[in-house]
C-alpha cells in the first residue's frame, strides 16, 4: 500500500511490480495439520451439551463484577447463563466426565477434545458467552478472556486437537425476536447489553 502510494499505482500494480524485483515475499502458510479437522455435530446435540454443561458451572465473583460493570443486572446476567471456564485441568476433565456420565456425546462438540485418553475442556481463562440463534438454542461460546494482550474475545474451539472440533462464526440474536427492527453489535456480549 505504501508503495502503491507513493508511485500513484493501483495495489495490484503495486505488488506486481515488487514482485518483478523480489521485494516481496508470499505469506507463511498454515501447515496442513496431520488431525482431521472435525466439523460441529448438529445443533440440537450441541445446545443440549451446552445447556447442561452451564448447569454444571458457576459464575466467579470476579466476572459477576465485571458484567454488573457493563450493566447488566442480576437477573439478566443468570438469565443469558454466564459461566466461568474452570480454571485447572482436573476441573476440566471432570466437567467432561459428568457430560459423558450424563449421556451426552462430546464428539462434534467444539470445544471439547481428548487429552491422555479422557476428555477435556479447551479454552482460555475467562468467562462464557452463549451464542444462540433465533430460537434461543445455544451454538456456541465465545470467550471474554481474562487477560488478552490483543484480542479479547476468543471462540470456544478444540481445532487441531485430538478428538477436537473447530468453532464457526455463529451469529448471536438476543432482545425481542418477533421484532421487524434489528441492530447489528460488534459481538454478543454487547448485543445481550444493548437489547
Amino acid at each position: 500500500t505504501l508503495y502503491a502510494r507513493l508511485h500513484g499505482v493501483s495495489n495490484r500494480e503495486a505488488y506486481l511490480e515488487l514482485r518483478q524485483d523480489g521485494k516481496v515475499y508470499p505469506l507463511p502458510v498454515r501447515p496442513a495439520s496431520a488431525i482431521p479437522e472435525a466439523q460441529p455435530c448438529p445443533l440440537p446435540q450441541r445446545h443440549a451439551v451446552y445447556t447442561e454443561m452451564l448447569q454444571l458451572l458457576t459464575l466467579s465473583d470476579a466476572h459477576r463484577s465485571d458484567l454488573l460493570g457493563r450493566g447488566l443486572s442480576p437477573a439478566r446476567i443468570e438469565e443469558n447463563g454466564y459461566r466461568s471456564l474452570p480454571e485447572t485441568e482436573s476441573a476440566r476433565r471432570l466437567l467432561a466426565n459428568l457430560l459423558r456420565s450424563r449421556g451426552h456425546d462430546l464428539h462434534g462438540v467444539p470445544g471439547f477434545y481428548t487429552r491422555n485418553g479422557s476428555w477435556t475442556l479447551a479454552g482460555a481463562k475467562g468467562f462464557l458467552i452463549p451464542v444462540r440463534d433465533a430460537d434461543s438454542q445455544i451454538q456456541g461460546f465465545k470467550i471474554r478472556l481474562d487477560h488478552c494482550h490483543r484480542r479479547k474475545y476468543r471462540w470456544l474451539s478444540s481445532r487441531d486437537l485430538p478428538d477436537g472440533t473447530r468453532s464457526h462464526a455463529w451469529i448471536h440474536i438476543t432482545g425481542n425476536r418477533p421484532s421487524t427492527k434489528a441492530y447489528l453489535t460488534e459481538g454478543p456480549l454487547k448485543g445481550d447489553i444493548a437489547s
